[in-house]
């Protein structure tokens, strides 16, 4: 198979092998329990977004993000480390991650079982440099999301000329490495949805161990852009939900068929929120998901108003903070809904109903 203008016309000559063992997995499934039972009992968060400097490489059209130049210095990053917990997930964000000359020492400083890192893919050397010192300072799975939004001239136009081969040369470059999961990411909008039907097993055939599709959110860059409408993202649905259950997910197994059983969950779910327009499962933000970003601002959700700062408190002290606790009100109250896939990630491994549909699926195989 081959898309107008790809990197290869054949799959990448790369042997996927799980990169974490069964065993290794068993131990990962044994601890979510703790992390669930301490959610409940605690509150405490499992699930951290943050945003480790504003400036970018690229001025992407479908980025929500529009910031002055912000990037804290280390030390504001070993005093969130220290206030928190072990966390389940941690999902670096940008900006572009990897301009930060001391990424490696900021991801050493936390304590979490996933370390996740996107990339634009623009600067291969730096990109895997960067990689190999992270690996060396971390021993949990380490995945790095590098961001593709379909065919050649469909990501360029979208990104920035030139950089889908730059993308492709990183994937080429990381997937070589021991001990790292690789993942597309890619975001659909109503420009590019066209292309998935092809697009979408041409990448299967590269060789990454997952592929997220994120829908638009948030206000883009460029305002002409449009999330697709309803009846065409199910019209696509069968595909994506073939597609996505084609994966390793970079592991063995029994963590294959839970990942691919919540890919699936997380589509129904998403779907059926924007048909009804409100959330339909509990929203967890602001309590097992937080984010935190490059301007030092804390709050529940990227898509809501941070209400407070870690510029003047610490984060338990935020965390109980009246415009903090209101926000949570807010959200606990169904004030809000979006289709925010790592928010969704936390309410559903963490909602137990969903999560036991979720077990019983996988289950069922």
């Amino acid at each position: 198979m081959r898309l107008p203008g790809s990197v290869s016309s054949s799959p990448l000559p790369i042997t996927v092998t799980p990169l974490i063992t069964e065993e290794e997995n068993i131990v990962h499934f044994m601890s979510f329990p703790r992390f669930f039972f301490r959610h409940w009992l605690t509150h405490k968060p499992s699930y951290l977004i943050l945003h480790v400097t504003s400036r970018c490489n690229l001025s992407c059209r479908t980025c929500f993000l529009r910031a002055a130049h912000h990037e804290p210095e280390l030390g504001f990053f070993a005093s969130l480390a220290n206030s928190l917990p072990e966390l389940m997930w941690l999902d670096i964000g940008g900006g572009e991650p990897f301009l930060r000359d001391d990424l490696p020492e900021l991801c050493g400083l936390f304590r979490t079982k996933i370390l996740s890192i996107p990339t634009n893919g623009w600067d291969s050397d730096r990109v895997c440099r960067t990689v190999g010192k992270i690996r060396k300072r971390f021993h949990g799975k380490l995945i790095l999301s590098i961001s593709i939004d379909g065919p050649k001239d469909m990501h360029d136009r979208l990104r920035a000329s030139g950089s889908w081969e730059r993308a492709w040369d990183t994937f080429r470059n990381v997937r070589a490495m021991d001990g790292i999961a690789v993942k597309i990411n890619t975001v659909i909008c109503e420009e590019n949805i066209d292309t998935l039907p092809d697009f979408l097993p041409w990448v299967r055939s590269q060789g990454p161990d997952a592929h997220s599709l994120i829908l638009l959110r948030g206000d883009p860059n460029d305002p002409s852009l449009r999330l697709p409408s309803l009846e065409r993202l199910k019209s696509c649905l069968p595909i994506i939900l073939h597609e996505l259950k084609q994966y390793s997910y970079g592991s063995g197994p029994l963590a294959r068929r839970l990942l691919a059983g919540y890919h699936r969950l997380l589509w129904e779910t998403s779907l059926a929120i924007l048909e009804q327009k409100r959330q339909v499962i509990p929203c967890l933000g602001g309590s097992n998901h937080i984010v935190v970003w490059a301007d030092k601002r804390a709050g529940s959700c990227e898509m809501l108003e941070p209400p407070g700062s870690l510029a003047d408190s610490s984060l338990p002290e935020l965390l109980g903070d009246p415009a903090w606790k209101a926000q949570r009100r807010f959200i606990a109250g169904g004030g809000c809904w979006c289709t925010h896939n790592c928010a969704l990630l936390s309410s559903l491994f963490f909602h137990p109903p969903s999560l036991l549909k979720l077990l019983w699926r996988t289950a069922r195989g």
